[in-house]
């Protein structure tokens, strides 16, 4: 009675007002089962016996999401063009006055607070964002003076770098498969808060400048994929109007984001400016 209660009172949350975004977020967390916690069990093609204890499972597992990452899932011509330009040293020093060098303000770190998600689970630090949210004006001044220490010196703590993968199943996927698992990480909510600040400053400066293209629809604010199929539908139209051809490619990238060459990434990043 009291999950039918929760379910009616979280639907009616959805209205006239709620975003396209709100409300796929709504649908997929009445999809979930939040509740239903059972253990993984993987069964290997060369192991003849299943693996099932905690430890074996997280081994295989991290294997897995490595073998992903790693420089073997490259072809060969690739692979000699990253170590090629990896001989490279970046250097992002610089005695630019650009805003985007400059401390960050109180304002800033209270807009990062304010568009925080307050269910996103926390990091090895154990530290949940509404810890963040109710803090008084003299702790938010400690941590603006943290975050500009970092960003001035340029260091990053280690802590951060360490991050708790959680193995989620892919939807229609064996689960007794190790690469039926994507993972997701849950880093310092900290630092994720400081990541949020920095991100402004890049949209901004990506928006000012015109580096991205207008037809992209992904990763921008007030824009989704609806945006890309209302084009591509304009676009046919017109078409069938003026009885011509139009042709279409699209790209289904695997691993896409697993397989990032960072380097590469940092690579046209010095060379944006």
């Amino acid at each position: 009675m009291a999950k039918r209660s929760f379910k009616y009172s979280y639907l009616k949350s959805i209205n006239e007002h709620s975003t396209l975004s709100q409300v796929w977020n709504k649908v997929k967390f009445l999809k979930t089962n939040r509740y239903k916690e059972t253990p993984i069990i993987l069964q290997l093609e060369n192991v003849k016996h299943t693996l099932q204890e905690p430890v074996e499972v997280a081994n295989e597992l991290a294997y897995q999401f490595a073998k992903t990452s790693s420089i073997l899932f490259h072809k060969e011509p690739f692979v000699y063009h990253m170590v090629e330009k990896e001989f490279l040293n970046l250097n992002f020093e610089t005695d630019s006055q650009y805003l985007y060098n400059q401390p960050f303000s109180m304002r800033e770190l209270e807009l990062a607070i304010s568009q925080i998600k307050k269910n996103t689970s926390p990091g090895q630090d154990m530290l949940i964002y509404p810890f963040f949210q109710h803090l008084v004006e003299e702790n938010k001044k400690i941590i603006l003076k943290f975050f500009n220490l970092i960003w001035q010196s340029g260091g990053f703590p280690e802590d951060w770098k360490i991050s708790l993968l959680v193995p989620i199943l892919k939807p229609g996927k064996l689960h007794t498969d190790p690469s039926s698992y994507r993972p997701i990480a849950l880093t310092s909510c900290l630092c994720k808060l400081m990541e949020r600040m920095v991100l402004q400053r890049l949209l901004l400066y990506l928006q000012e400048h015109n580096v991205l293209s207008p037809n992209q629809s992904g990763f921008r604010k007030n824009f989704s994929t609806s945006d890309s199929l209302l084009f591509l539908e304009c676009s046919i139209q017109e078409t069938f109007l003026k009885n011509e051809y139009l042709v279409a490619v699209f790209l289904d990238i695997e691993k896409a984001y697993d397989t990032v060459w960072i380097h590469g990434l940092l690579l046209k990043l010095h060379h944006l400016d």
